[in-house]
């Protein structure tokens, strides 16, 4: 009877584990995949203001 008990609490209890695991991975990949988002938005915004800024300065020079 104990062992019956013991083998349900202990599959409860690991399924929860696996889904908080899973959770948290979950998370952290989307933290990851928007970081990357982020900061690539931020590096093209800076490209294409350099590349503009040239430009002027190409244009401004003749």
């Amino acid at each position: 009877m104990f062992a019956g008990r013991f083998s349900a609490l202990l599959g409860v209890t690991l399924w929860l584990l696996g889904l908080l695991i899973a959770l948290m991975a979950g998370m952290l990949s989307g933290y990851l995949l928007a970081t990357m988002v982020f900061v690539g938005s931020k590096v093209y915004g800076r490209m294409r203001a350099l590349g503009q800024r040239s430009d002027h300065d190409r244009l401004t020079s003749d």
